[in-house]
């Protein structure tokens, strides 16, 4: 793995949109409700609001750093101020908060599916090159950061 990127690791974009029209594709074909979706609007509201702030307040925080969230650029700065005191990953789990509010407000069962589809390969095929280009890259400060800071939640 070299300085200038991320290599090897999918951007999270590609899953997103991937596992959204999967969702939307199979409820397309055979809809299969969630059940109580109209009683959890206050949830879906909630999710998808702290997802918004958690996505804009990690994007912040890396640009308050000078560092990046582009996959194709090195990092130049560990970042573990702000939310990333509580979660490595928070940019990932705002992702999911808010694809858990879309599969509310769509009602639809796929659509928890296509969400748990999502973290489940973006834990494996982006999140673990990310802690391994990160541990290379800054080496004991990563490890210890790692060890202080749960990885999700």
């Amino acid at each position: 793995m070299n300085d200038n990127q991320l290599s090897g690791a999918v951007h999270p974009t590609i899953f997103l949109v991937l596992w959204f029209a999967i969702g939307f594709g199979l409820q397309s074909l055979q809809p299969w409700k969630l059940p109580g979706a109209s009683a959890l609007a206050p949830v879906k509201l909630g999710l998808f609001f702290v997802g918004a702030i958690l996505f804009g307040w990690s994007a912040l925080e890396l640009r308050r750093h000078d560092t990046t969230m582009d996959h194709g650029k090195a990092t130049t700065a560990l970042v573990t101020g702000g939310p990333y005191s509580f979660s490595r990953h928070p940019i990932y789990l705002a992702l999911v908060l808010i694809l858990l509010a879309l599969a509310i407000e769509s009602a639809s069962l796929w659509f928890v599916f296509a969400t748990a589809g999502f973290w489940i390969v973006v834990q494996l095929l982006t999140v673990r090159r990310e802690e391994a280009y990160l541990q290379n890259k800054f080496q004991e400060e990563y490890a210890s950061y790692r060890r202080s800071v749960r990885q999700w939640i």
